[in-house]
């Protein structure tokens, strides 16, 4: 698990770039790029678009434009060694 990854989906509006109320992103990280692909493509069919054809960027990326929309797919590598103390006002 040293260098274990998370996979986290995001999608946002390009034009006009609105923050509030159009930025989705997974709530916890997914295990593999799979698990965070089908999350974003479960998005895309609520908003009613067609299934997403990936563009792989490298190992830890795909995207795609959708529309006026951009989803992202991202890993990244797990935090080292052991958890801190966690204090009321870090979560």
């Amino acid at each position: 698990m040293a260098n274990s990854n998370g996979w986290a989906a995001i999608i946002c509006r390009t034009v006009p770039f609105e923050v509030c109320g159009t930025l989705k992103c997974s709530e916890r990280l997914h295990w593999s790029q799979r698990d965070a692909r089908r999350e974003a493509e479960g998005w895309a069919r609520t908003m009613g678009q067609k299934p997403i054809r990936w563009e792989v960027l490298d190992d830890t990326m795909a995207i795609r434009h959708i529309d006026d929309h951009v989803v992202l797919v991202r890993s990244i590598m797990l935090p080292r060694g052991q958890p801190s103390e966690i204090r009321p006002h870090d979560h």
